[in-house]
């Protein structure tokens, strides 16, 4: 784009895009973009706009959870922590002598000859890998810095105290699994938007949640990190001392950002389309995160009225993809004798409490399904779309998966994949909302 990237600008440009692949309203579903204000609003302005019909923006995940790291990154002591660590490896960088001398310390102690890494601002967990490797490098680090053959007197200042040592353990370990997750949501082949709520709740229940040992005093200009238990957690709040249980900051300012990038506070949580998704994958269509039974019950009314309307729009003929998907289809997707084959054990393996009763609706049903699937819920829904009246008519087509890319360019369209007369169903909601 030759103009400033304004929300406008972008808009109208996304508009031309589309006029000139003729690609019609109904068939854009996503768009997902970086947390940038000019592609927030962005998106909004699509959304007003008639012709891309019911269009929203999905803001990366990658992106969004990287935001929540870096603010507990700049919470203090954590931040002056980081600057000690970068200043330290950056002499290590600078210097040709110091860092021929760090690879024969590492061979003397026996330790992996890897090289430090220097946390970059726009690179993604490029601090979390800093404090890993020098933890990982401790021993060599300080036998060089101690070394007066190769260490002048300035650069031994720059060994990091017992505190900051102690306090990098306490980062990368708090870090480690939100480092594990921005991973896994940023995967190329990963239906992601299903799994994040679930995802983002257990990491909340099972690693943030707070713990009394958390409460270990870190003192920001002290020397030692655990303070004896008879020492209060508030110290002097004068500039030479000032105490903080730095595990317990960590895990409260990541849950505070997860919350509220990804409103999962919000009364119109079980309306989202994160729990729609959720509900659409076999993995997560219990919604064991959500505690109140009536929030739960509402989520699954909001998908079922999603499916019958679905159900009721008319076919569409889209007649010059045919072949194309058709030739997807059989390259993508299991044969009708897997196929097949995978119905038949799927009933005979089927437990009692699965069976349809009389009256039940087909969300019922479906939530009564305990069929597993070791690939996916794109999988699962090939393999099952012949046992639910209303997604019968979907296709592999309708499967693919609308992935977010690892480090999200600043906005990616989602568009239905062209199918030949088939009709708007549950499945093919659910394909265009597993990014």
């Amino acid at each position: 784009m030759e103009e400033s990237h304004t929300a406008e600008h972008i808009s109208q440009t996304l508009k031309e895009v589309i006029s000139d692949w003729d690609i019609p309203g109904t068939k854009i579903v996503s768009v997902v973009h970086d947390n940038a204000t000019n592609m927030v609003a962005c998106t909004n302005q699509l959304a007003q706009d008639p012709s891309w019909g019911t269009v929203q923006g999905v803001r990366c995940a990658g992106h969004t959870l990287q935001l929540c790291i870096n603010s507990a990154l700049k919470k203090d002591p954590v931040c002056r922590t980081v600057a000690a660590a970068r200043r330290l490896v950056s002499h290590f960088k600078k210097s040709a002598k110091a860092t021929t001398a760090l690879a024969e310390k590492q061979r003397e102690l026996n330790v992996a000859e890897h090289k430090l890494v220097q946390d970059v601002a726009t690179r993604w967990n490029s601090a979390y890998l800093m404090l890993d490797r020098l933890l990982e490098q401790r021993g060599a680090v300080s036998a060089v810095l101690k070394d007066s053959t190769v260490s002048k007197r300035s650069d031994r200042d720059l060994e990091l105290t017992t505190s900051q040592w102690r306090m990098a353990e306490d980062i990368v370990n708090v870090l480690k699994p939100m480092i594990k997750l921005a991973e896994l949501l940023s995967q190329d082949m990963n239906t992601s938007l299903s799994a994040t709520v679930p995802m983002l709740m257990n990491i909340k229940k099972r690693h943030l949640v707070v713990h009394e040992d958390d409460s270990a005093v870190t003192k920001t200009r002290g020397v030692v990190v655990g303070a004896p238990e008879e020492l209060p957690l508030v110290a002097s709040t004068g500039p030479e001392f000032g105490a903080t249980p730095l595990t317990k900051t960590l895990k409260i300012t990541l849950t505070e950002e997860i919350d509220r990038r990804w409103e999962l506070k919000g009364r119109l949580l079980e309306s989202s389309i994160y729990i729609k998704a959720a509900i659409l994958d076999p993995r997560f269509k219990k919604l064991s995160f959500f505690t109140d039974d009536e929030q739960r019950n509402e989520a699954y009314t909001v998908v079922e009225n999603l499916a019958e309307s679905l159900a009721a729009r008319p076919v569409q003929e889209v007649g010059d993809d045919s072949e194309l998907v058709e030739e997807r289809d059989t390259a993508a997707g299991p044969s009708r004798q897997e196929k097949e084959k995978d119905q038949v054990m799927s009933m005979l393996l089927s437990s009692d409490e699965e069976e349809q009763q009389p009256g039940d609706s087909e969300m019922k049903a479906y939530l009564k399904d305990t069929t597993k699937s070791s690939t996916g819920p794109l999988e699962w829904w090939q393999k099952n779309e012949e046992r639910y009246p209303k997604p019968k008519d979907s296709t592999a087509s309708h499967l693919l998966p609308h992935h977010q890319k690892e480090f999200s360019p600043r906005l990616d369209l989602l568009v239905k994949p062209g199918a030949h007369c088939c009709r708007p169903t549950l499945t093919s909601w659910f394909s265009s909302h597993t990014i």
